[in-house]
């Protein structure tokens, strides 16, 4: 499956592939993910996130909404949201674009250097 990685480690996106669990681990640099449907900018997607990021000693803001508030923290899968099985599909271009022109390079009030942000995610 084709996603969009948002690597706060890196400060650096990129499109990835994922085949399994453990590439979501080894991409996102965790040992837990939580698998969340949220709308970027009226369209909707699946974020894979850290479950545990929360518990970081200084969490990276990854994502937050149209008022600034904080969504996520810590590294991002974004894909597309999942089929009736439960299988998360493939972003195609026109997806990755949507969520490329959504994410911007911010400063947070934790870090006040700009860093990649995704921008526009709604419940």
């Amino acid at each position: 499956m084709r996603g969009l990685l948002l690597d706060v480690e890196h400060d650096e996106v990129k499109i990835v592939e994922v085949n399994e669990l453990e590439d979501y681990y080894r991409l996102m640099g965790c040992d837990t993910i939580e698998i969340n449907v949220r709308k970027i900018r009226g369209r909707y997607f699946d974020i894979i996130c850290d479950e545990e990021g929360l518990f970081q000693a200084e969490p990276t803001v990854s994502a937050v909404d149209s008022q600034g508030m904080t969504m996520f923290v810590g590294s991002l899968i974004i894909c597309g949201e999942a089929d009736t099985d439960g299988k998360e599909r493939s972003l195609t271009d026109e997806d990755i674009a949507h969520i490329r022109k959504c994410i911007l390079r911010l400063p947070s009030i934790k870090n006040p250097m700009p860093h990649h942000l995704l921008c526009f995610v709604e419940y």
